[in-house]
């Protein structure tokens, strides 16, 4: 009998450890899924801004080579600077 009470005893303190650690396992697996997805939003933020970068860097090199035909043409053309200038696209950034 007494060992009987002692073995329920240490079964219901084991099972309660036991669901405690599961608890505390559950509550980290929770947490680091919402690690994951807040790490996953920074990557596809970090990518649409690499894209943009990129796109705004292609636009800057297609009115610079604007800008230099410009030059060229009206110099061979023998076209006075100012006259030239005013023709010139402006780069925003």
């Amino acid at each position: 009998m007494e060992f009987e009470k002692k073995r329920d005893f240490l079964k219901e303190d084991f099972e309660t450890k036991i669901a405690s650690k599961k608890e505390e396992i559950d509550k980290k697996v929770l947490d680091n899924q919402e690690n994951l997805e807040e790490i996953e939003k920074i990557e596809r933020t970090i990518k649409e801004i690499e894209k943009r970068e990129r796109d705004l860097i292609q636009e800057i090199k297609e009115i610079e080579i604007k800008n230099l035909r410009i030059c060229l043409v009206g110099r061979a053309n023998g076209l006075s600077a100012d006259f030239i200038k005013e023709r010139l696209r402006e780069i925003y950034v």
